[in-house]
């Protein structure tokens, strides 16, 4: 049991941003409310829980430049790429080390302390998915 309880916390991949952050870099929880990801923040986390993408991306346009840190479920990586458009998006941790959770570093585009480009106008209305 003690080989499997990294798969059902997020003890671990919390650990692994504490040990590779720098300080002010920010831990976001992507699409989650697992909780796990507030306890051991200490409910230091940024939380972008609905399926709407602009406020994370408005977030973003706000600390141009930035190394920040996701938690995220593993299948909702190659979302946040294409969501967070000339971001590099890098895995801090594996499957192997939690089969639900990972934690991502993810270089932001932009000069760091350079001011926010100016927000663009939505073309389309995005479709929300039914609550489950």
């Amino acid at each position: 049991l003690v080989d499997l309880a990294p798969h059902w916390g997020q003890r671990e991949i919390i650990e692994r941003y504490y040990e590779l952050r720098e300080p002010g870099e920010h831990i976001i929880a992507w699409q989650m409310n697992w909780k796990g990801e507030n306890f051991y923040t200490g409910n230091a986390v940024y939380t972008f829980v609905d399926l709407d993408t602009r406020p994370l991306v408005e977030w973003t346009r706000q600390h141009p430049g930035e190394r920040v840190f996701f938690v995220l479920e593993h299948s909702r990586v190659g979302s946040l790429r294409s969501t967070l458009h000339g971001a590099t998006v890098t895995p801090v941790t594996t499957e192997r080390e939690d089969n639900k959770f990972g934690v991502v570093s993810v270089q932001l585009p932009g000069v760091r302390g350079s001011a926010p480009p100016p927000p663009t106008t939505p073309t389309a209305t995005p479709v929300r998915a039914p609550p489950i």
